[in-house]
């Protein structure tokens, strides 16, 4: 948390103490966006749903998706004359 700026450090007679920093408040809300809640709502999903399958299996679905988006952001790159 101190690389990412959120908790200060301060150094006095009774020892070090830890406190937040201006930025925590800021991280903070981010963390409960709209947007940051769905993806926790979408994992927990995932974690549900694969948990009791081998992880060939899992691997294999996911290789499946990937292929198919893979695919897909190819042909939008032809139409834009992007090279692949």
């Amino acid at each position: 948390m101190q690389q990412l700026h959120l908790v200060d450090v301060f150094e006095n007679e009774d020892g070090i103490t830890f406190g937040a920093s201006d930025d925590a408040p800021i991280y903070l809300d981010l963390l409960q966006a709209p947007y940051s809640v769905a993806l926790k709502e979408r994992a927990q999903w995932m974690a549900d749903r694969f948990a009791n399958e081998p992880a060939a299996a899992m691997r294999r679905k996911m290789e499946q998706r990937i292929g198919r988006w893979t695919a897909d952001f190819r042909v939008d790159q032809l139409f834009t004359g992007a090279r692949a």
